[in-house]
């Protein structure tokens, strides 16, 4: 069994459904999302997890471009109002946020204005590699990374 999850990574995600609820949500579906799960001192499991990000309080969504079919994402941030980025694992219980955002390597990019965010993970995941070194994760548009 997995062991607790140290980093969600955006990037390579695959997501299947960008959809609007009523009462200002909207759902954001992963059919597969990496989470690097520790399992020893920087030594971490790889699972694809189909996931679900439901944001709350949406405001504003814009959609650029079109979703290819195998598309992936090739860059994701969440940012609070300060501006600051919070990490994809902070997300996994509902928290304050001001903008998520996704670059697709179709090019298409997708902005959510919302109060709130959640993330969750659903099942095991399938195992995809073993990592073993310090985690390192894109946190923002650009080469800026945020380093454990």
């Amino acid at each position: 069994m997995s062991g607790e999850v140290s980093l969600i990574e955006a990037h390579d995600g695959r997501v299947s459904v960008v959809g609007i609820r009523p009462y200002g949500e909207a759902v954001v579906v992963f059919s597969e999302l990496a989470a690097f799960h520790e399992i020893g001192r920087e030594r971490y499991e790889v699972r694809l997890h189909p996931a679900r990000l439901l944001c709350h309080g949406v405001h504003g969504l814009t959609l650029q471009g079109e979703l290819a079919k195998n598309d992936y994402v090739s860059d994701g941030q969440v940012l609070e109002s300060s501006g600051a980025s919070v990490r994809w694992e902070k997300l996994r219980g509902r928290r304050a946020v001001n903008l998520v955002q996704l670059q697709f390597g179709s090019g298409m990019e997708l902005r959510i204005q919302c109060r709130e965010a959640e993330l969750s993970l659903e099942g095991e995941g399938q195992f995809l590699e073993v990592w073993e070194g310090p985690l390192q994760s894109r946190v923002s548009f650009g080469a800026r990374t945020h380093r454990d």
